[in-house]
């Protein structure tokens, strides 16, 4: 059916006339369930998506605090010792003195 003459639209329009019920059926069964099921698995992307990158930034968020406690455990850690064994070396030092004047 080709809408190269008068009669063609007229045909047109008598065929959808005809069939009108059919073309309802057609969108109501066919086209508004498709819509439906593709908004919904658009929708359900985004919210994956969005709880992908959410969680995403939970775990570097929690990996940065993580690496941040270590790192400062590691330098209290560090420094803990370093005082102990400057200290240690002063008392032996100061011991040795002491010794060295008393002998």
């Amino acid at each position: 059916m080709t809408l190269e003459s008068p009669s063609a639209a007229v045909d047109c329009v008598a065929w959808f006339s005809h069939h009108k019920n059919i073309v309802v059926v057609v969108v109501v069964v066919v086209v508004v369930p498709t819509a439906v099921i593709i908004v919904v698995v658009l929708v359900v992307v985004v919210v994956v998506v969005f709880v992908v990158i959410v969680e995403a930034a939970i775990v570097v968020v929690v990996v940065v605090v993580v690496v941040v406690v270590v790192v400062v455990v590691v330098v209290v850690v560090v420094v803990v010792v370093v005082v102990v064994v400057v200290v240690l070396m002063i008392e032996v030092v100061v011991v040795a003195v002491v010794a060295a004047a008393v002998l």
